[in-house]
């Protein structure tokens, strides 16, 4: 992966960060199932987007998605 590729990576991951949390919680409070839920998603998304980058490259939209 380029260094451009990594800030790009590392951006995304921060706004999901921030989106993870704003849809988990509520009044203060967080929703561990909630979290638990959607790393598993965001896991299952960054290996898939690992596979491609050694395989055939880098996707700018894999890259990207937050969601």
């Amino acid at each position: 992966m380029l260094a451009d590729q990594k800030k790009q990576l590392k951006h995304t991951q921060i706004e999901w960060i921030r989106e993870r949390d704003k849809d988990c919680s509520r009044n203060g409070l967080v929703a561990v199932s909630c979290v638990n839920e959607k790393m598993e998603t965001r896991v299952s998304l960054l290996k898939a987007v690992e596979r491609e980058c050694q395989s055939s490259g880098c996707d700018k939209e894999l890259l990207s998605r937050v969601q």
